[in-house]
């Protein structure tokens, strides 16, 4: 029953894409024309790059790894853009069903309302509209987490070196949310108390994984004397710590996630706040149980460790660097979901309450 309702969703959820982007209804921008460009000389012309797009901050470059993506659909369509928005389409369909196998385990009920929100959301819709080099981060996000929660659980290497693989194509696609997908791995494995597997070979092959796809940056960066590590050199210096005002900071950012937030919720604000309200307790009985669920840890540091860090980093936060932590949220919701629903009468009632706003939302959504 699981599989067949997973199936189904996915479908629904293709089916609407490939109507929404049929007839050229999709976006076509400088940034997508320029690295249809770029992926043209490496295909055509067999100039084989080192570096991806640029990034907020002159003279640092993403990684190449969304270019060499970018190609396969180049090859197989003889350039055509269209091709680029199935390959996102793709990347949706296999990101989704990580994310409702993981809901899946607590409750099959569970998938509905999340799968809804994966097909219908505001925010997640529009990574399928255009080919934008941080979309894989919002898409891949679930995967991520399925496969270092299944690490944790099941202690098999492919997990882990796929994890830190997947953890090295992200910072390659948006460095601005890559940075973190280390410390992300480390402080799972600390805080869920598997420490132990740090002496494990896989754990360190896949680090190393990690490390190689960084290598094209390094190996640019060395050819043409370190003109991103002067770039991000000059970038700290120029906006130094000295200036941080820590309380406008956290204004800033708690703004930038309430508002992306909001756009994955299918921009409904009082049922934003709804849920956002409900998640303190749940949160709070959460961190006071002694034996906490590890898929629920794994995503909470995944949303916590980039709020942190960006408090504390001089960039711009946009709603594009913020796709892992807003495709990780609809595992919260779920848990919240799951949570109310095993509680007494009112708990249950407002589950069902919160489940068929979603649903309704979704559909309204996907209706329009």
């Amino acid at each position: 029953m699981s599989n067949k309702l997973i199936i189904f969703i996915l479908i629904l959820g293709i089916i609407y894409r490939l109507i929404s982007t049929s007839g050229g209804n999709f976006l076509f921008n400088m940034d997508n024309a320029r690295d249809m460009v770029d992926v043209r000389e490496m295909v055509v012309l067999k100039k084989f790059r080192l570096t991806g797009p640029t990034s907020a901050i002159e003279g640092l470059f993403n990684g190449p790894a969304w270019y060499y993506l970018l190609a396969f659909p180049f090859i197989l369509s003889g350039g055509a853009p269209y091709a680029s928005i199935l390959m996102e389409i793709v990347l949706w369909t296999i990101g989704g069903f990580f994310l409702l196998k993981l809901v899946g385990e607590w409750s099959s009920w569970l998938m509905l309302p999340i799968g809804i929100i994966w097909i219908a959301s505001d925010y997640i819709v529009l990574a399928n509209r255009y080919a934008f080099n941080p979309n894989p981060v919002i898409l891949l996000s679930p995967l991520f987490i399925y496969l270092l929660v299944g690490y944790l659980k099941n202690r098999k290497a492919v997990f882990i070196i796929l994890a830190w693989f997947l953890a090295g194509l992200f910072f390659n696609f948006e460095m601005n949310f890559g940075i973190f997908t280390p410390i992300i791995i480390f402080a799972s494995v600390i805080l869920t108390k598997n420490t132990g597997l740090f002496k494990q070979k896989g754990f360190w092959i896949g680090f190393a994984f990690f490390v190689l796809t960084l290598l094209p940056q390094v190996i640019f960066d060395l050819k043409h004397q370190f003109i991103m590590s002067k770039a991000l050199l000059r970038h700290l210096s120029e906006n130094s710590g000295a200036s941080l005002n820590i309380v406008k900071r956290f204004q800033i950012i708690s703004e930038s996630f309430y508002n992306t937030f909001q756009a994955t919720l299918m921009n409904h604000q009082l049922f934003t706040r709804i849920v956002l309200l409900f998640f303190i307790p749940v949160i709070y009985w959460f961190l006071k149980m002694k034996k906490r669920e590890t898929v629920v840890c794994v995503s909470l540091l995944l949303i916590f460790i980039p709020f942190l860090g960006y408090l504390i980093l001089p960039v711009t936060v946009n709603p594009w660097h913020l796709g892992g932590e807003m495709a990780v949220s609809l595992i919260l919701i779920a848990y919240l979901l799951k949570k109310l629903i095993d509680g007494g009468l009112l708990n249950k009632t407002i589950a069902i309450f919160l489940t068929v706003s979603i649903i309704w939302f979704g559909l309204s959504n996907i209706g329009n």
